[in-house]
């Protein structure tokens, strides 16, 4: 049989989300409680509409926060991990002849920019756990990459930064060709859009994709933009002309929607308060808020977007003092993925 390799789009059915819990006080400070609570948060919103899948460190992290109910919602992992960010250590997935097959890439800390020994190996625990259904195939790729490096329509067109992908630290042994040609291979795309321009301060990803520029729909692209006063607005201005020319794979291009971002510091320091870095979960679109005008804003936006869908938005303001935000910390697992002898009918 030939081998149809298709990325889905977050939009497609999904079994559940992945989230890595946060256990070190040195990175999170003072603000370690704080951020507890949210991840406990975010986990009850995610329960509600799909299964969880938590990575965790310490036993002790978890107990108390779920009662019996919630917990058979909840697939535990215990694994010693360096940061939360789910969404780049993850395995990410794709169809194969419409079956599930997961690529555990390289995670390096972003170009080796923060440590990730204990990250990188976050998903051989998670399938060996025997969370994932056995006949699946998890494929090791040597090859340095990130999901939040790309965004993909599931119908072969998928977005990505050259600021990301061409660093220094990830795969530089390879030509930019080689590059695009092996992501382009691995994904099985028609086309991958390399965005040259487009940053946001305070983002130590080398401006993944997943900040700045994503589909909602198969011909429609939600990106960043900001005011002309904002020190942003000629990297997004350039990033918002290079949209506009995409074509697809069929000479068509795209339609464009801005979502401004918003204006968060931290000690002086601007902070990447992206909405773009929304997480899809079936008939749920989960907006980042950071409790700024901006906003109300932002859920109008996407509730335009998604009118078939529920806008529900979670407090990110503790997140972005990482450099991160939603989508960054969680990860989708599409339907065919789980274990079905470990599947409840719970929903």
């Amino acid at each position: 049989m030939n081998q149809e390799i298709r990325f889905p789009a977050e939009w497609e059915p999904q079994e559940a989300i992945q989230i890595t819990w946060p256990h070190s006080k040195e990175i999170w400070e003072d603000d370690f409680p704080q951020v507890t609570q949210l991840f406990v948060s975010i986990s009850k919103i995610v329960i509600s509409h799909t299964r969880l899948i938590i990575i965790y460190f310490r036993p002790d992290e978890l107990s108390r926060f779920f009662s019996d109910a919630e917990i058979e919602r909840i697939f535990f992992v215990k694994a010693q991990t360096n940061d939360i960010w789910s969404r780049d250590h993850g395995l990410i997935s794709v169809y194969n002849n419409e079956k599930i097959l997961l690529y555990n890439y390289i995670f390096n800390g972003w170009g080796m920019k923060f440590p990730a020994n204990f990250d990188n190996q976050v998903n051989k625990s998670l399938v060996s756990h025997g969370i994932i259904k056995p006949s699946l195939v998890c494929r090791d790729v040597p090859f340095v990459f990130e999901g939040g490096s790309i965004d993909s329509n599931g119908s072969g067109e998928a977005l990505t930064t050259a600021a990301c992908i061409f660093s220094k630290n990830r795969n530089e042994h390879f030509s930019e060709k080689e590059i695009i040609q092996t992501i382009k291979q691995k994904f099985g795309l028609k086309r991958l859009h390399v965005l040259r321009s487009g940053f946001l301060a305070g983002d130590d990803t080398d401006s993944h994709i997943d900040m700045l520029a994503r589909f909602v729909s198969k011909d429609t692209i939600v990106y960043a933009t900001c005011k002309e006063n904002d020190d942003h607005f000629e990297a997004l201005n350039k990033m918002k002309d290079e949209l506009i020319l995409l074509e697809n794979a069929f000479g068509q291009h795209f339609n464009l929607v801005g979502i401004p971002i918003g204006t968060v510091y931290n000690e002086k320091k601007r902070l990447p308060a992206s909405y773009i870095n929304f997480l899809i979960v079936n008939e749920r679109v989960f907006i980042p808020f950071y409790n700024i005008e901006e906003d109300a804003e932002a859920k109008a936006i996407f509730a335009d977007l998604f009118p078939n869908k529920e806008v529900v938005p979670i407090n990110c303001s503790l997140l972005i003092k990482q450099g991160g935000s939603l989508h960054c910390a969680t990860m989708n697992f599409y339907k065919g993925t789980l274990n079905p002898l470990l599947l409840r009918n719970i929903f």
